[in-house]
Formats: C-alpha cells, structure tokens, sequence
C-alpha cells in the first residue's frame, strides 16, 4: 500500500509542528533515504497471525458523584501506581510534564460486543492483557437487555472493573437501561473525573488520560450544544498529552465495508485538530488508518502521510481504528474500498493488510484494540496491537504525541 511522504526527526527544530518548523518533517517518498522516527512496534504480544435525554439530571448526578469521589486523585489510584502530572520523577527525561498520563497506561477498546461465549472470551482477554480500562463503542448486545449484558459485564470483568462506553445505534430502544448500567459502572471508579450526559456527551479525564465520549451520528444531542461543539470545547480545555475521541458510527471512507457517510466529517475535524485519536466501532471488522492531515478530503486521501506502522498526533493531526470485533462476527470487505490509500492495516473476513502488506492466509476471528500509553519512559509514546482471541496480533504500532 503506497504511501508519498514519510517523518523524520529534526531534534534541533522547534517544538511545535504541523504547520510551523517541528521536530517533525515531511520529507521525500516511501523509501528515500534517512533516518524513520521510530524503530518497528514491539507492542502487546509474540505471534503475527497467520492465518434518551430525559435522565439527564440522573445521568449528571452520577457523574458528578464519580467526579467528586476522587476529583482530589492525581494520576494514581487504589488499582495501580501512577505518575502524577505535576512533577514526579522520570527515567528517561528526569521530570514528568503536565499531562501526562499514568506510566505505562493500557486501554482497551472494542465495539459491537453481543452476548454469549465469544462476548464474554473478548472481555476476559482485556483481563488477561492486564488492561487498566476498558472502552465500549456501542452496541452493546443486539437483544434490547441491559439486564443480561450488565450481568455479562460482571462475569466477565467481575464487578468493578472500569468501564466507560459510548452508545451505538442498537442501543437506542432500550436506552434508559443501558444508562443505568453504564451509571452503575462509572460510580465507583476512584480518579474518574466526568462531566455531562454519560453515553452521549460525556468528557472524562482518567489517570491521565483525555476522552471525549459521544452519540454522534447516533442519539440526538441532550441539550442546545451540537457534538461538534461539545467535542471541540471538551478538547479545547484539555491539557492532556493523549486525547482520544470515542463514537460508534463512522464515515464511509472511515470503514472498510458498506456503511455510509452517518456522522458527518466535523466531529472526526474536531478531533483531528486537537491532536485527538479517533476510536469507533459500528463496521464489523478492525482497520487503522495511516496518520491523517486532512480529514474530510476524500481526493487527497485525508491527508495521509508517514510510515504504516508509526503514527503521528499533535495539533492538525490523528490516525482512526475501528474496532467493531466485540463478539459478534466479522464482516468481508467491500472492494468499493480497493483503491483507498489511507489504510495501514485491514482485517476482515476475507482480506487482510498488516502495515501495508497483504497477508494471503490468516485466522478469522474476534478480538480487542489496546492502547499503551506512556511506554519505554517517555511520556509522549505510545503503542497500540490488535490481539485477537485466537492469541494472534493482527496490527503492532508505535505513537507519537507532539511536545
């Protein structure tokens, strides 16, 4: 999968980037000569594969009360050491910046979740990958019974696991009852610092970490405030290294199968021009794509740049994975997408893409997105693996956060 421009690191340059003189640069054509940023991914695993809005004042109480419970916690909690934000000692560069999140933080994220055996396997991996959190992006259980996947949840992760989701279109019937269980969820979590309609229009900050989780696409806004708007004013007034974005809809070209254009491109520019990651579920597959510059601009490929396997946040520019392998199936990919130049790495049904590079035999199966950040003692590194249930990891990749 060709790509026209690569970064590589000019250390004596400004800290800014993107538009300024960076410690980054575009440069040249995939395969020129010097220097690449990083060295390859070595994230989570061994083996490549081969083969509604009338609750909001219940919604905020409970929010609140998560917010209050530890709003005084810096990056540390209860459930794990943490590096505070506001100067604690560093390995590799003798300080920690403002920002920054818990040393050596993993999130996982899936979508599309169902109920049954391959459900609960997903959510017993995030245990065993030793993740901190976990990110639902929607459809929670396809049968309208938040009873049955609240009971799942608890056999699964058992009952105070962190949870934080967003809701999917499936959701909607019975969503007073998703609400009480995503309620029930956030409560108890100690240094969870969230505000606004949880589900929908929700920012949280947990241990060190910026989300901005939305209904986009999906349930109508709960007050006078667009998503566009929230999504950019949550941003706005983050000082965190590392931001994601989490909604389940996408784009048409933000997924490798047949969905179309149901969230609208202003939420994924919000993102983008925050330095935000962009996690959504909805498609049935996994996919990433290359470091993007220009979301929105179909014809100049999004504005993708840089090398498969590094990606590159800051100010004007993020990368998005879809991650809808919860638990229920995994979809074939749409050829209408064969000629889409901004993906790094595809796995569907029938077609696989590892960083570039098709991959002719592989095992079909489900599996969960993780994200470490804070890795090898910088605080504005990160990598991410797609693990599936099989023990494969489909995708390895390093991040990189502007600074």
């Amino acid at each position: 999968m060709a790509c026209d421009k690569k970064f590589v690191t000019l250390p004596q340059c400004s800290s800014k980037w993107l538009g300024i003189c960076s410690w980054l640069v575009l440069v040249g054509a995939c395969g020129s000569d010097g220097d690449a940023m990083a060295e390859g991914s070595s994230g989570g695993s061994t083996s490549a594969a081969s083969g509604d809005s009338s609750a909001t004042t219940a919604t905020t109480t409970a929010s609140t009360t998560a917010s209050t419970t530890a709003s005084s916690t810096t990056a540390a909690d209860s459930s794990g050491g943490a590096s505070s934000s506001d100067g604690g000692e560093s390995s590799s560069t003798g300080g920690v910046p403002e920002g920054a999140t818990q040393e050596n933080l993993r999130v996982a994220f899936f979508g599309d979740h169902g109920l049954g055996p391959d459900s609960v396997a997903s959510l017993q991996l995030v245990l065993a990958e030793d993740a901190d959190f976990l990110v639902i992006l929607g459809d929670y259980d396809y049968d309208d019974n938040p009873t049955a996947w609240h009971e799942q949840l608890d056999e699964g992760l058992g009952t105070d696991f962190p949870v934080f989701a967003v809701a999917g279109n499936h959701d909607e019937a019975e969503w007073d009852g998703y609400r009480q269980v995503l309620m029930d969820r956030l409560t108890p979590i100690a240094g969870a610092d969230c505000e606004g309609e949880i589900g929908i229009q929700m920012g949280c900050k947990y241990r060190g970490l910026d989300m901005v989780l939305s209904g986009v696409g999906t349930m109508d806004p709960p007050g006078d405030v667009s998503h566009e708007d929230f999504i950019t004013s949550e941003l706005a007034s983050s000082d965190a290294i590392w931001k994601v974005c989490g909604w389940h809809k996408n784009q048409h070209d933000m997924q490798t199968g047949d969905k179309g254009n149901e969230v609208g491109w202003g939420a994924y520019q919000a993102c983008q021009a925050a330095g935000a990651i962009i996690a959504t579920g909805h498609e049935h597959s996994y996919e990433r794509t290359y470091t993007l510059t220009d979301l929105g601009n179909h014809d100049g490929g999004h504005g993708a740049i840089g090398e498969p396997e590094v990606m590159q946040v800051g100010p004007g520019s993020t990368y998005v994975f879809v991650s809808g392998l919860g638990g229920v199936g995994i979809r074939d990919f749409d050829p209408v997408h064969a000629d889409d130049t901004w993906w790094a790495t595809v796995f569907t049904s029938d077609y696989y893409v590892d960083n570039g590079d098709e991959v002719p035999e592989f095992t079909v199966e489900i599996g969960v997105t993780f994200i470490d950040f804070y890795v090898d003692g910088d605080p504005y590194k990160a990598r991410g693996y797609f693990k599936t249930l099989a023990g494969d990891v489909i995708d390895e990749y390093e991040i990189h956060a502007a600074h």
